[in-house]
């Protein structure tokens, strides 16, 4: 579709593409189409034909009077199987009339350390969004600190004590639409580890409806980070030395040396007690913690380990400080073996890990992945590769815990495939409880060759009422399809150019189940939520409009499916109606197994731009006062007589003629006053601006109810 929000009375506009697991088209097929209301029940089914392209294009009227809400397209095949489904919404909903952006003067902060927000609204038509309101939120949360070289290690923080503090700043733009905010990290977030800092800048428009971004920026809340080694052990025997490799690194994911840390040694012990509770005793398990190792160390390289002898079964905890600190990193592990004590005293999960390192993170076909294989224990490892079958499958021997294999990638293993592991532990082995360990890896295959490149040419800018004409430039015989979108509603949702090459070429689900017969695992249960009763339908009516009024005329063309000359090139033409903003272009070509896709923005801009602030709807007897804001978009000064006309159930209070002066590239406002009749209809309310030797008009329907 070319958007996903719609109004009641508009048309919604839809393209189907279907492609087999192949990316072949499946070609001249009947299917069936169902459009679903909120409800779930169905508003409207029909059949269609695929084309030679395998895809589609058809349309649905949704009526003035529609229910808003969450509806929904299905595309099914001739025996009923559902194939794909889209959801979009219907509301009443007002297009954005501006466009706002955020920017930071440092994207790394640290405590006591200050930071300035920018923020910039712009007009989708040009000029700058001047002296509007504008509030700057700022929200700060942790974030885990993640270092891709040594994905092995843990640097979670534990024990951190950030407040959820929100900051509120509130003011107006200047003349270019812009404003600033300044932060200062509070000094008490020392010693936290990583925090982030969220920055929401909300801008009102001149009719006061709100357009929000946020940007972000990490505190590093201290000069270093300890990890400690997460290999998949969590079991380890009593009386028998453990090797805890532990690495200490900067923010830069730089590794340390001579960094000195904390190590504590905490052992979890439980006391069963007895407890009243009103009138009624039970026993409680009360954590009883012991503190058995309290020293400093250093760390250096990313070869330091630490070591601790367990003299007796148990849970224990390994704390890394920064001396001072009261945050700290963690790893729990359990004690097991002798003195009476073996493996059955303890419930384990038989399953280890096995990590998958790969040398890159995408490749073409032809060429061939370097894959890592880190286990926990030594033996002999299945090595598969699969999508929704079994591709190839190999064995490899796992010694020092490690193996390594080169496999070829090929066309068949687009857009992904799997790598898995399963190791099965030999049974000499018996110092450790596992009994198995698996691995799973995706490894992206990319072909750009499928990537067809597409060209818009059309203008950059143009007035209203005028007639476009647009040229897609694309692979020949290419099937394309153009839409034509108010950015203003596009933005409401934040819908982002449709991109077929994308969809088909996404990362796929692992299709293949694997059943493993070592360790005892239970299948996790599922929920089926049930549907809701039949009395749902009632609180339908509140979401219909009494008196509907096409308030809002949404600037969308849609072109449907065509196909492109020898050259690669399709035309298309359109006619732009009574509007100022910002049309996005977005064009989608596909043919066989190859697609693409292209947006581009064309600006529509009067020299003098109206803009009514009306509420949604009035009441009987209602006075409001609606401002009309003007904008000249040209570089010289002018004088304007602007007037009020308006039909229906409203009548003006005052006078209904004003003079304007404008200033070159700026804007004014004019006030009028509005009386609803006591009676439920719709209204007209037109302003007419005579100026520059022209006369500028917008007309509005407001509904009384």
């Amino acid at each position: 579709a070319e958007r996903d929000i719609y109004r009641p009375g508009e048309k919604v506009n839809f393209s189907v593409i279907i492609r087999d697991g192949n990316w072949k088209s499946p070609g001249e097929l009947p299917v069936v189409l169902r459009f679903l209301l909120p409800n779930g029940k169905e508003l409207k089914t029909f059949r269609k034909t695929l084309n030679e392209q395998g895809s589609l294009a058809g349309d649905v009227d949704l009526a003035v009077s529609a229910i808003t809400g969450s509806y929904s397209l299905e595309v099914y095949s001739s025996n009923e199987i559902l194939l794909a489904s889209k959801s979009f919404s219907v509301e009443e909903f007002v297009p954005d009339r501006i466009k706002v952006t955020a920017r930071l003067d440092k994207n790394l902060l640290a405590p006591a350390e200050p930071v300035s927000l920018s923020i910039n609204a712009v007009n989708f038509f040009g000029p700058a969004a001047s002296n509007r309101n504008y509030e700057a939120e700022i929200q700060v949360k942790s974030k885990y600190f993640q270092v891709k070289k040594y994905s092995g290690f843990n640097f979670s923080i534990m024990n951190q004590a950030v407040s959820n503090e929100k900051v509120l700043r509130e003011g107006k733009t200047d003349e270019a639409g812009n404003a600033s905010e300044s932060y200062l990290v509070p000094a008490i977030f020392k010693n936290m580890g990583l925090l982030e800092a969220n920055f929401y800048a909300t801008v009102f428009d001149e009719t006061g409806r709100p357009v929000s971004r946020m940007v972000s920026a990490d505190i590093f809340t201290q000069q270093q980070f300890f990890g400690i080694a997460d290999d998949g052990y969590s079991y380890y025997p009593l009386n028998q030395q453990i090797r805890f490799p532990v690495i200490a690194v900067d923010k830069d994911q730089r590794v340390l040396s001579g960094a000195r840390a904390q190590v504590k040694i905490i052992k979890h012990e439980y006391r069963t007690v007895l407890s009243k509770a009103g009138s009624y005793f039970r026993y409680e398990s009360q954590a009883d913690d012991k503190l058995l190792t309290d020293q400093e160390v250093t760390i250096s390289g990313d070869k330091t380990n630490y070591t601790f002898t367990p003299r007796s079964p148990g849970n224990y905890e390994l704390r890394l400080y920064i001396p001072g600190a009261n945050s700290y990193v963690s790893k729990s592990f359990y004690s097991y073996g002798s003195w009476g004590n073996n493996n059955s005293s303890f419930e384990v999960n038989t399953e280890g890990n096995i990590d998958i390192s790969l040398d890159k993170a995408g490749y073409q076909p032809g060429e061939s992945v370097k894959a890592l294989f880190k286990a926990p224990f030594n033996g002999r490892m299945l090595v598969t590769l699969e999508t929704d079958k079994i591709l190839s499958y190999q064995y490899v021997e796992v010694s020092n815990r490690s193996a390594s294999l080169d496999l070829k990638m090929t066309e068949a293993h687009m857009p992904n495939v799997y790598i898995t592991a399963s190791l099965i532990k030999p049974h000499t082995q018996s110092e450790i409880p596992l009994t198995v360990a698996h691995g799973f890896q995706s490894i992206k295959v990319d072909a750009k060759s499928r990537n067809i490149p597409v060209e818009i040419i059309a203008a950059k800018s143009s007035r209203s009422k005028t007639h476009q004409k647009v040229t897609v430039k694309a692979s020949p015989g290419s099937f394309i399809t153009l839409a034509a979108v108010d950015n203003g509603v596009l933005q409401v949702t934040g819908f982002p150019t449709p991109d077929p090459y994308n969809y088909f070429y996404a990362k796929k689900a692992l299709g293949v189940n694997a059943f493993d017969m070592y360790p005892l695992l239970f299948p996790e249960l599922k929920a089926n939520l049930s549907s809701t009763g039949g009395d749902g339908e009632l609180s339908m009516d509140k979401r219909t409009n009494p008196m509907p009024a096409k308030r809002v005329k949404v600037v969308s063309y849609w072109s449907g499916i065509s196909k492109a000359n020898s050259n690669g090139e399709s035309d298309f033409e359109f006619d732009v109606p009574q509007f100022s903003g910002e049309i996005r272009l977005m064009a989608v070509a596909y043919k066989d197994d190859r697609f693409g896709s292209k947006a581009s923005a064309i600006t529509i801009a009067d020299p003098l731009v109206l803009s009514t602030s009306l509420p949604r709807f009035l009441s009987p007897n209602d006075t409001v006062s609606m401002p009309v804001t003007i904008t000249n978009t040209t570089a010289r000064a002018a004088t304007a007589n602007a007037s009020l006309q308006v039909s229906g159930p409203l009548k003006v209070v005052g006078t209904n003629i004003q003079n304007i002066n404008l200033a070159a590239n700026s804007e004014a406002r004019v006030l009028f006053r509005i009386v609803a009749s006591p009676a439920i209809a719709t209204g007209k309310i037109r302003i007419d601006v005579q100026g520059m030797g022209e006369k500028f008009s917008e007309e509005t329907e407001i509904g009384v109810r």
